[in-house]
């Protein structure tokens, strides 16, 4: 069985400096099997990078 896992991140209004969210999802055979989201966090140190590498590491989570 082949999985297929998707992530993204948001930083908004501004980035970096906003408000930071991802968003994951895991596939197989175009069936979903595990999604999830969540709010990372808001000031000077957020950003888009920060947001995806949470999707990333919920991902990773996962699996394990």
């Amino acid at each position: 069985m082949s999985l297929l896992a998707k992530f993204g991140g948001c930083c908004e209004p501004r980035n970096p400096g906003g408000h930071a969210a991802y968003g994951a999802v895991m596939t197989a055979a175009g069936q979903t099997l595990w999604k999830a989201s969540a709010y990372v966090g808001s000031g000077p140190r957020m950003s888009n990078n920060v947001a995806e590498y949470c999707g990333l590491a919920a991902v990773l989570t996962h699996l394990l």
